[in-house]
């Protein structure tokens, strides 16, 4: 598996393994289901949480992403949470940060199983971040969920360490 560019055959493997991740994440902590699906492009707005993690290696960087609107994380924390815990900022960031977190730390094992050897960062909020990048980009991948009426979005890039450096 070659990330540096990747093939049809690469980035369908690499799909296929976060869309599997994602709803099983959506199951185990929230027991719902989500569901992908193409080409929603959803807009996102100042209010939304747009999370980050990157892995690193010596010559490359990979980078997820994931927005979440808060009306989906709301009914989410509802259930985990007692009400007035569930309101707060942090728990919004928490709990889109941990979802993240697991994703990410799920593709770094199985990157890692194939060749790799990645490190992880912590997952953050991305500040600085609009979702929906180039679909045009080679070492991108960008996949649409809906929970009931509310989508969110993953974004996975790869990107040569020198590259990244650049845009420091």
């Amino acid at each position: 598996m070659k990330l540096s560019t990747m093939n049809q055959d690469v980035k369908q493997e690499l799909k296929k393994h976060i869309i599997e991740q994602v709803e099983k994440t959506f199951v185990v902590l929230f027991n719902v289901k989500v569901k992908q699906l193409d080409d929603i492009r959803k807009k996102f707005n100042d209010d939304d949480l747009i999370t980050k993690v990157a892995m690193h290696q010596e010559d490359i960087e990979a980078v997820l992403r994931f927005a979440f609107p808060r009306p989906l994380l709301k009914p989410l924390l509802l259930k985990i949470y007692p009400p007035e815990l569930a309101r707060h900022e942090s728990i919004f960031e928490d709990a889109a940060c941990e979802i993240t977190n697991i994703v990410c730390s799920s593709l770094k094992t199985f990157l890692n199983e194939n060749d790799y050897k990645f490190i992880m960062d912590i997952p953050k909020i991305d500040h600085q971040y609009s979702m929906g990048g180039d679909a045009k980009n080679q070492n991108e991948i960008s996949i649409d969920f809906v929970l009931t009426d509310e989508g969110f979005t993953v974004d996975f890039v790869v990107k040569p360490k020198n590259e990244t450096d650049k845009n420091k």
